[in-house]
């Protein structure tokens, strides 16, 4: 029997990483979904930020990876037009974006259009009506949702929410959308490494964005206020947005130098970012708000606690000892849980891992969400 086809349109994918979770998103999905459903991926060739073409791949072709097509689309052909044939080789399309010119907002005029005529399409915001993505670049973004409601935009098109709170962004813009929400699915769980826990040490990790969407000014700041505590250690992995609020940052944090040990490190490739996390003690990102947070659900899955807002969907309620979700206004709150975790010794901190491990297991039940995603997919041909 002919399995239904997807088509997948997204910015950037596998082998990229430095766009962060959104890619890890759309990799997790195929991977389960494409013994279902005959996938095609449509795809820039450079990296989010780069300038050059991903080594050992053919751009401009179809290349069959894993079960899986793929279409590579180089930086020149796009700037001379869209691929508009391939957008009818599929009954479903799937957006992986709120915002991208090519892989978004085109397509959906050529829909508007009459131009193609898939049986429907999908739309995955990933996060960007949310209160954290609408600190950057908060006009245009507003100006453009404002139009595209009245033009009817993005009339037909089902959106699939990752979390309750999206389904509420959507509707803020979209009152009569259809929406489904399904969370993402997650990856399976890497080997784990036994990391101990001394007092009076501390090794931190951020995986995220360097901006003003992540607030890593207001981590640097954080560090600043546990400055008189000795053998403190953070890892900020992440690409930068914004070179301006890079150069605050990095100005912040040199008045950190001979005091805490604060690192901007490069972008981790997904495949080693198990192993390098294995590396701290624990993981931190007081972000404005997260859609999902692959970087948090891969941490606690390593056994890693978490110290994070409470403007994600993770919630330790049940597993008191998985981490912490402190509101940003409570700045002492973030303080005094870094002085908790500096002081820990290693029998308590183990107790934590396991307890960050029992959470990440008993939390995400993947086979359900699979189901979930294979029935999006065929309730909406």
């Amino acid at each position: 029997m002919k399995k239904n086809s997807i088509l997948i349109l997204t910015d950037w994918y596998d082998p990229g990483f430095k766009a962060g979770g959104p890619i890890q998103s759309c990799v997790n999905l195929v991977a389960a979904l494409k013994d279902e459903f005959e996938i095609k991926i449509l795809t820039s060739d450079t990296d989010f930020s780069d300038v050059l073409s991903y080594p050992n791949i053919k751009s401009n072709q179809w290349i069959l990876q894993e079960g899986v097509l793929i279409y590579y689309v180089s930086r020149k052909y796009l700037l001379g037009f869209f691929p508009k044939q391939f957008l009818n080789q599929a009954e479903t399309i799937y957006l992986n974006s709120m915002f991208s010119i090519r892989f978004t907002l085109l397509p959906l005029l050529f829909y508007k259009l009459g131009l193609i005529n898939p049986k429907s399409i999908i739309l995955a915001p990933r996060g960007m009506l949310g209160e954290g993505a609408t600190l950057v670049k908060p006009f245009k973004k507003n100006l453009f949702l404002r139009i595209s409601k009245l033009l009817g935009f993005y009339n037909n098109v089902k959106f699939h929410a990752t979390r309750d709170q999206e389904r509420l962004d959507i509707f803020k813009y979209f009152p009569n959308a259809e929406i489904q929400v399904i969370p993402n699915i997650p990856l399976q769980n890497a080997a784990r490494k036994s990391v101990k826990k001394h007092k009076n040490e501390l090794k931190l990790v951020s995986i995220a964005r360097i901006s003003i969407g992540k607030k890593t000014l207001y981590l640097i700041d954080l560090m600043a206020k546990i400055s008189n505590m000795p053998n403190i250690v953070l890892d900020i992995y992440g690409s930068v947005n914004d070179q301006e609020y890079f150069e605050k940052c990095k100005r912040r944090a040199e008045n950190l130098k001979n005091k805490i040990r604060l690192n901007f490190c490069a972008p981790i490739p997904h495949k080693q970012l198990m192993s390098k996390l294995s590396n701290y003690h624990f993981f931190i990102l007081p972000t404005p708000g997260e859609n999902y947070g692959h970087a948090i659900v891969e941490s606690l899955s390593m056994g890693l606690p978490v110290i994070i807002s409470d403007k994600t969907p993770w919630h330790f309620d049940d597993y008191p000892k998985a981490g912490w979700e402190i509101p940003l206004s409570d700045e002492p709150q973030f303080i005094e849980v870094l002085r908790k975790c500096h002081e820990m010794g290693n029998e308590e901190y183990q107790i934590m891992k396991t307890q960050a491990i029992d959470f990440s297991q008993k939390r995400i039940n993947s086979e359900e969400l699979i189901n979930n995603y294979i029935q999006l997919v065929r309730t909406s041909i």
